[in-house]
């Protein structure tokens, strides 16, 4: 695994020759006796098309349904999708449904490492993977990103092409914060960056890392870090958008998720991103997951055991992604589940019907909140 190199080929123009330059390197590699992997991430499927599949919407799976099973934490069989071409590499292809995928990953659980957690599992098999990207900077060249080890950027010698390269590096520009120190009595510092000047947020997600230091250059435990928008007068806990406290070594990290305007999905301070004021919260068990299953989080996985709970009602949102997972993996773990149909929700409410039959077909048993209170 330590051994296999990802590689995207990327750039925010189209036409400016990353399939062409995929699939010829992928090949040359092949001929110098390394295992290849080529992994479609367009849903054009041009890099599915030019390896001679000229029907790729017929192709059963393709890259669109094994994300889909990576965020459902459903098992993916060894060799699951990928095609084995003559010219000595595998291909993992694409069609139309990859555009969808766009969507689903704004409501997943680590949306930008859905793609590394698949290539990680296939990594021991290959020496290299080439990720032919999609030409713009949504979640599916996001993940493809996160997922590599190093990146491609083929350019032609034109201006929109140029431009196109240019929109990719400064969307990972990182931008340098300074404060004078004031002292230990001091209760709040003000940190500015990007020497005061705003800062554009083109990107779905963002962190921030640092180091604070006390006047003597160790470390500084326990100091309260703040994120605000730039309007802010008050730097309060309850005005900053999102806070961290610094380690024992004065390092301190914030992952944002999803700061730009134009977000609905579990945004810091919506609708969505807590409990709603008519949940009746009577218990103060708690847990918070970072992955789509509910299994997934060991606090509550612990708790499950040591309560000799083997029963569970579920409600929640999105039907089609959160509690699509936990249902199958918990019935898949042998707990009885009960999905309360009038308590769920999704994105796509259409698939509601489709989804319920799912959870059926799975073993849940599906019901409205009066039939369970009647139970």
């Amino acid at each position: 695994m330590a051994n296999c190199k990802v590689i995207a080929v990327t750039n925010q123009k189209g036409g400016v020759g990353k399939t062409t330059t995929t699939a010829n390197l992928g090949i040359g590699l092949a001929q110098q006796n390394k295992r290849v992997l080529l992994i479609d991430a367009d849903a054009q499927g041009s890099l599915t098309l030019s390896l001679g599949y000229p029907k790729p919407d017929e192709l059963p799976v393709t890259l669109a349904d094994i994300m889909q099973n990576v965020i459902d934490d459903t098992p993916i069989p060894n060799g699951c999708s990928i095609l084995h071409h003559g010219e000595g590499v595998d291909l993992l292809p694409a069609n139309i449904e990859l555009s969808g995928m766009e969507i689903r990953l704004i409501n997943a659980m680590s949306r930008e490492s859905v793609l590394r957690t698949y290539i990680n599992a296939v990594k021991p098999h290959y020496d290299y993977i080439l990720i032919d990207c999609m030409p713009s900077l949504g979640m599916m060249p996001i993940n493809s990103l996160a997922a590599a080890d190093s990146v491609i950027i083929p350019s032609q010698p034109s201006f929109l092409s140029a431009k196109g390269l240019d929109l990719l590096i400064l969307s990972d520009e990182k931008h340098p914060i300074v404060f004078e120190y004031a002292g230990q009595d001091t209760a709040l510092v003000e940190i500015k960056a990007n020497g005061g000047a705003p800062i554009e947020n083109k990107l779905l997600y963002g962190e921030i890392h640092g180091l604070k230091k006390d006047e003597d250059g160790s470390g500084l435990a326990d100091a309260l870090i703040g994120l605000f928008r730039a309007d802010c007068t008050e730097f309060t806990t309850e005005n900053a958008i999102l806070t961290a406290t610094s380690a024992e070594d004065g390092s301190f990290y914030i992952q944002h998720n999803n700061l730009s305007a134009g977000t609905r999905t579990f945004k810091p301070g919506t609708h969505g991103a807590e409990f709603v004021p008519e949940m009746k919260v009577v218990s103060d068990h708690i847990f918070t997951k970072s992955k789509s299953s509910a299994l997934t989080n060991d606090e509550f996985a612990a708790f499950i055991k040591e309560n000799s709970i083997d029963e569970f009602y579920v409600a929640g949102a999105d039907a089609a992604a959160c509690i699509k997972s936990t249902c199958y993996n918990m019935t898949k773990s042998g707990y009885a589940v009960h999905v309360l149909s009038d308590c769920i929700t999704s994105y796509d409410k259409k698939k509601l019907p489709e989804l319920l039959a799912y959870y059926e077909s799975k073993g849940c048993t599906v019901l409205t909140l009066q039939e369970a209170v009647r139970a």
